[in-house]
């Protein structure tokens, strides 16, 4: 704990020093947690129910939401790790001689220090614990009468003391500690990573390389830094499904966030791309402008067409550099959002 009052690295450093192992003891507390909820069920003899009640083996909704908040929260740590990778080595991305590298620099210590919980703006996260914990207080309202809220019994109603003190335990760890905690850290790498881009370029210390093997300007790792936070929300989006799924009745804890997560996943998933399509934008267009210039000084006269042909191949070469920060956009485009659209659109239909 003191550590982490003086530490301004104190997160990063830990997580970077677990390695793999703390994405094991996430998810093994988290299955070791739904055993208790099945012991639960079992002493309640709850673990399934009759006629519409959804008992531990019939509430698909609840087993899948457990099982993929610790799966959210591991995405969560992995995209922190790779920011902190990328930002704590600068290079490639970043030059370090220019001459608003200091200015830049200070810009990324404060970023890293904020993202360990060091700045003004952690009353962000307490605004999301805040949040959490008023939809855990509604949790915890609507199984008290589950079948007006749900249409449906459940087996962690009030009725059923042990279910309902074992499940709904790790559902208020999961609402007031680890959805805000995690879904503070994806929205901050978001915010600073286009923060750090759009002063890098000011600061003229980004670098772009219009001749990387990434064919994007080098910056395919902010590319795959991006699509890292995006499929932070597959998990999210696979919950609200298997809840909708499993109950009868809409409710105000799932309408909720099934509407307001597509407008989240859309601004999440363009604020970098936008700043990292138009640095490389721009870098093209500078580029191609220079070369303009020369080719038409040199294709003006007979001795200047070997040079001529050089500027040309050069100005196709830097015109067929992608703009969009993916070494491979085809594969993101064609896949990973396509998949996000038609999970949402599944979600809207089983709210109908």
């Amino acid at each position: 704990m003191v550590r982490a009052l003086t530490d301004k690295r104190w997160l990063t450093s830990r997580i970077a020093a677990s390695g793999a192992r703390l994405h094991i003891g996430i998810f093994t507390i988290s299955l070791a947690w739904l055993a208790a909820v099945y012991g639960a069920a079992r002493l309640d003899h709850t673990t399934t129910l009759p006629l519409t009640g959804k008992g531990f083996f019939q509430h698909g909704g609840y087993i899948v939401l457990h099982l993929m908040t610790p799966v959210a929260l591991s995405l969560s740590l992995w995209a922190l790790e790779r920011f902190r990778q990328i930002l704590e080595r600068p290079e490639p991305h970043f030059i370090r001689s220019a001459a608003g590298s200091h200015q830049f620099n200070a810009l990324r210590a404060w970023h890293l220090s904020s993202l360990n919980l060091h700045s003004r703006f952690i009353w962000i996260l307490g605004l999301g614990v805040v949040t959490g914990a008023l939809c855990t207080t509604l949790i915890l309202t609507q199984v008290i009468s589950p079948q007006a809220t749900y249409g449906n019994d459940v087996f962690n109603a009030v009725r059923y003391r042990f279910g309902y003190f074992v499940a709904n335990t790790y559902l208020a760890v999961s609402w007031t500690v680890l959805i805000p905690f995690s879904l503070y850290i994806v929205l901050h790498i978001t915010f600073s990573m286009a923060d750090l881009l759009h002063h890098a370029r000011r600061l003229r210390v980004l670098h772009i390389d219009l001749f990387h093997s990434d064919n994007c300007g080098g910056l395919s790792d902010f590319g795959d830094l991006n699509l890292r936070l995006t499929l932070y929300y597959i998990p999210i989006i696979i919950s609200l499904i298997a809840l909708a799924e499993t109950h009868t009745r809409r409710y105000t804890s799932l309408l909720l966030p099934a509407f307001i997560l597509p407008i989240v996943l859309v601004i999440q998933a363009l604020i970098g791309v936008i700043t990292m399509y138009r640095a490389v934008k721009t870098e093209k267009h500078q580029r191609m402008e220079d070369l303009k210039g020369l080719l038409c000084d040199t294709l003006d006269t007979p001795q200047g067409v070997q040079g001529g042909t050089t500027a040309l191949l050069l100005w196709k070469h830097i015109h067929d550099v992608n703009a969009m920060p993916y070494s491979d956009s085809a594969r993101v485009i064609q896949l990973v959002m396509p998949a996000l659209s038609l999970a949402v659109g599944i979600l809207r239909l089983k709210l109908m």
